[in-house]
């Protein structure tokens, strides 16, 4: 059996050989392949591509897919894998994928040939909930309003929310998704004796927390976390009119996909001042343009889609990736992140012919 890796400029090869080898029983093959860009700026340009146009939104580099050709697993984080790569692969059995979306897998070609597709669900789940919080805090405190001005030379004392920069205690966050992340922040902000409520039509309610539905949590909460998957579904579900229930005083803060909001409902609403402000790591346009509305407001806080970047979280995912394959020479129980599941049966095929070679 052979796995390859791909590594990228956040999660490298190098790093990736260091965690999986290790890891690995006798007689698994392994390679690490370095996917070749320039610069980070290419690959947030090509990270923007695939979310917005799947997998053949760009060209796979040759260089990565002919090292994959012979593999029996692969993993990427940003590396597409679209049909053409699947086909010239024809030992592929599962592709691993180091984050919980998989817009860079062409999941369902991947299903028709019987490859089995895992996601890693949580491997950044402990940063992008930090910096949600950190967000919150920042906007709501206007931190970054400060140093800027500082930075410029001027003494700031005067803010757009200066009548209501609120205390926690007693506040309303409202998450919109419930999974690793929304339950972190739960946790984080508990110490803080903020109140919690909950849209999420797919979690199961648990004590501390109020499950409502989505206009009712906009309408209630003093802060607005968003932590739900980008789909048909939930693509811009925060438009116009749900933006429209929510308080003066409240804080919308987004560290999930930028298209789950409708931005320039978003800018609207800030423009006129119908909320105190919002806090917003993710754009639909990356970088945005010097020219974009959004960095004309004076009650927004922006940064440039690094919520999930740290070491540790990056280093959690070759981890949690090993985790899931040992599965299938362990004879422990198959990984629940199977996203195409109707190929678990192959993958239980896969696993027992694995076993049957030890």
């Amino acid at each position: 059996m052979k796995i390859v890796a791909v590594g990228d400029l956040f999660l490298d090869a190098a790093t990736l050989t260091e965690v999986i080898r290790p890891a690995l029983p006798a007689g698994v093959e392994f390679a690490a392949v370095q996917w070749p860009l320039r610069d980070l700026k290419e690959l947030q340009a090509i990270n923007l591509k695939v979310e917005q146009g799947g997998p053949n939104a760009v060209p796979p580099s040759p260089a990565v897919a002919a090292a994959v050709k012979e593999a029996d697993i692969v993993f990427t984080q940003f590396w597409p894998v679209p049909a053409q790569v699947m086909d010239a692969a024809p030992r592929l059995r599962v592709i691993g994928v180091g984050r919980s979306g998989v817009e860079n897998i062409a999941v369902a070609e991947a299903t028709k040939r019987g490859i089995c597709v895992l996601n890693t669900v949580g491997r950044n789940a402990q940063a992008v909930a930090e910096y949600a919080i950190g967000l919150m805090l920042c906007e709501m405190r206007n931190i970054g309003r400060g140093h800027a001005a500082l930075k410029r030379g001027e003494w700031r004392k005067k803010y757009p929310n200066d009548a209501s920069v609120p205390e926690l205690p007693g506040r309303t966050i409202g998450l919109i998704g419930f999974g690793q992340i929304g339950r972190l922040i739960v946790k984080k902000l508990a110490g803080f004796e903020m109140n919690f409520l909950v849209y999420d039509p797919y979690a199961k309610p648990e004590p501390g927390v109020e499950f409502v539905d989505l206009p009712t949590l906009m309408k209630r909460s003093d802060f607005v976390s968003i932590h739900a998957k980008l789909t048909d579904e939930t693509r811009r579900m925060i438009n116009a009119e749900l933006l429209a229930l929510m308080k003066p005083t409240a804080y919308l803060i987004n560290t999930a996909r930028a298209e789950l909001v409708d931005e320039a409902a978003l800018v609207e609403v800030l423009r006129q001042g119908k909320i105190a402000g919002a806090a917003l790591d993710v754009f639909m346009h990356e970088p945005p343009a010097a020219d974009d509305p959004l960095l004309q407001l004076d009650n927004v806080t922006l940064s440039p889609h690094q919520a999930g970047v740290t070491v540790d979280a990056y280093r959690t995912t070759a981890k949690l990736f090993v985790q899931n394959i040992s599965r299938l020479w362990t004879g422990a129980e198959l990984p629940a992140n199977l996203v195409n599941r109707d190929t678990a049966s192959r993958l239980q095929a896969f696993k027992q012919e694995i076993m049957n070679q030890r």
